[in-house]
């Protein structure tokens, strides 16, 4: 596969219950640099001393304890994302709000209808959210719609050499990229599907065996199924030839992530495509459904994942301080180890479930500000959609 301009290549490779995540430059000529060491062993916090407690003496610091001493007097601030609920939610809030003081309160859905929701807030002037956490196709457009603020002066985005990114995925710090999403790779239910049988490439699932055996996330609104479809186009993973060629094997889709994996674990289906394989597919896995996330060896794509904070929220200094926090290593092991995403903070490692640990060496790309403008045309083209309409 070509190297994209502007992109950024990972190769996973893990051996036995180990992972070792390198950043590969863009030149093919680029020394890897380590990102995580993702194990089994337990993960502990940061435990330095919260900022509120240690006024810094240049400037710099001192604004920011006036921001943390506001946001603590604020208490409260309010954030929409798909993955504000059950116990892994609170398990990261409840760190955020043991530092600081702060209380969050969650609100689910999928990442476009929430933002959608934030845009009606924002036009009305009613704003409820101040803060979006989710994919970044939509999160780059409502930015470029005016409705997000700058969180380019934040503290840990000015911090340099830490990332394997910077967290500025645009000039302004409109959308702050934070958090890597591990690939979509198929999930197959093993009941139905034996090793021997599992696809080893994509090609493979163009065989006559799976012909309606596919569930997928729709490829028509953004989300899983429109990320995995227009990024593998933009990489050369494969072609719209090759989705075509899929398309007929009666594929069925949904938007909904636990929906699909409960119908893949109890086999109405036998496998699903472009979901999201964090916390929500770990949790079926811990429960004991019979669901295998299958590694190809062609490679997968990722998502980076963002937050943005609206135009003018009715927590101002608690959303920036929450902002910022995912970014320390507090924020950044915190969130990896309960959504079982990958950091972008060099040298922080978290435990990673057995189930996401993939043993054959993969190519994997972090999109891009430029990839994600490409594939939201795909959305608003419906290029990809038209093919699996019945």
């Amino acid at each position: 596969m070509a190297y994209k301009k502007n992109g950024i290549w990972l190769t996973a490779l893990a051996i036995l219950t180990a992972a070792v995540i390198w950043v590969l430059a863009c030149t093919p000529r680029a020394a890897p640099v380590p990102l995580a060491v993702p194990n089994t062993g337990s993960v502990t916090g940061s435990t330095s001393t919260p900022m509120a407690q240690v006024p810094g003496t240049n400037p710099a610091e001192a604004d920011w304890a006036k921001v943390v001493s506001a946001a603590q007097k604020e208490s409260q601030l309010t954030i929409y994302s798909d993955r504000a609920s059950g116990d892994t939610w609170k398990n990261l809030v409840d760190v955020f709000t043991a530092r600081y003081g702060v209380k969050v309160q969650g609100i689910a859905g999928r990442g476009a209808e929430l933002l959608e929701r934030m845009k009606v807030e924002q036009r009305t002037g009613q704003a409820v959210a101040d803060l979006i956490i989710s994919g970044p196709t939509s999160s780059v457009a409502v930015s470029k719609e005016g409705f997000t603020s700058s969180l380019l002066d934040l503290p840990e985005v000015r911090q340099q050499d830490i990332w394997i990114s910077s967290p500025a995925y645009d000039p302004q710090a409109l959308v702050l990229f934070f958090s890597i999403t591990p690939p979509f790779f198929p999930v197959v239910n093993t009941k139905l599907v034996k090793p021997d049988d599992e696809p080893r490439t994509w090609q493979d699932l163009l065989q006559p065996r799976w012909k309606g055996q596919i569930l997928m996330d729709d490829p028509s609104v953004t989300g899983g199924g429109n990320i995995w479809t227009g990024l593998s186009l933009e990489y050369k993973i494969f072609d719209m030839a090759y989705l075509e060629k899929l398309a007929r094997q009666d594929v069925v889709l949904t938007r909904n992530y636990t929906e699909a994996f409960t119908m893949i674990g109890t086999g109405e289906r036998a496998m699903a495509l472009a979901q999201p394989l964090h916390q929500t597919f770990v949790s079926f896995v811990v429960k004991g459904a019979p669901l295998k996330a299958v590694d190809l060896k062609d490679g997968g794509v990722t998502s980076a994942y963002v937050v943005n904070m609206v135009k003018k929220p009715a927590h101002l200094n608690a959303a920036r301080l929450f902002a910022n926090w995912l970014l320390t290593e507090e924020g950044q092991t915190t969130w990896s180890r309960e959504m079982q995403y990958w950091p972008i903070r060099k040298g922080v490692s978290v435990a990673t479930h057995p189930s996401l640990v993939f043993k054959n060496p993969t190519k994997i790309v972090v999109p891009t500000l430029e990839d994600n403008e490409a594939i939201v045309k795909y959305v608003r083209e419906g290029s990809i959609a038209k093919l699996f309409k019945k």
